[in-house]
């Protein structure tokens, strides 16, 4: 499973292990894979096609993933679910193979109060349990619910020029959102 530019990773973490998920841009593909302890390597478990582009993802709650879909102006909700594998004569205990799966795809057609552009960043906050996103060339965050349904805008006073980079939600109030335009600089902002 080569990687041509990987831009973003999550992590979603059990009692037992660990699954990571890598946002492989060029290859347009969600990769996931399970970590049983730090001192093991990463066993590769799948792969989800994300045809346009995934630029950025997070964990949720409930084993969901979001995933940017940068080129279709959407992102997308998906599922990790857990197959009972067959057993072979030789394995001593049921395996468990997770796979990933579409739980909805948020679009500016669903969302009528929203026109998603380019969909950049976006990040989970567990305790609001919304989805924060942002868009290429506005500056503006998107707020979903944690099944994609729409819930506002919150507009950035004074960033017209910038371009918003990435978002990452440190608690139930502030976010922390970097963007660009002649600089880099990052902003700590109370949306919520």
């Amino acid at each position: 499973m080569q990687f041509i530019e990987p831009r973003d990773v999550a992590v979603s973490v059990s009692e037992d292990s660990a699954t990571i998920f890598v946002a492989d841009a060029v290859n347009c593909r969600v990769q996931f894979f399970r970590m049983a302890d730090a001192t093991a390597d990463a066993q590769p478990l799948g792969v989800y096609t994300i045809p346009n582009m995934p630029l950025s993802l997070c964990v949720g709650n409930r084993d969901r993933v979001f995933v940017t879909e940068n080129l279709a102006n959407q992102f997308k909700i998906l599922s990790l679910k857990c197959q009972e594998r067959q057993l072979e004569a030789s394995e001593p205990q049921p395996m468990q193979t997770p796979e990933l799966a579409l739980f909805n795809v948020c679009t500016n057609k669903e969302n009528a109060g929203v026109q998603l552009n380019r969909v950049r960043g976006l990040t989970y906050d567990p305790q609001t349990r919304y989805v924060l996103v942002t868009e290429e060339g506005n500056p503006k965050i998107c707020v979903f619910d944690r099944d994609g349904g729409y819930v506002g805008t919150v507009k950035l006073p004074g960033k017209k020029t910038m371009q918003l980079v990435d978002i990452s939600a440190l608690d139930s109030r502030v976010v922390l959102v970097a963007y660009k335009g002649e600089k880099y600089a990052i902003s700590v902002l109370n949306i919520m």
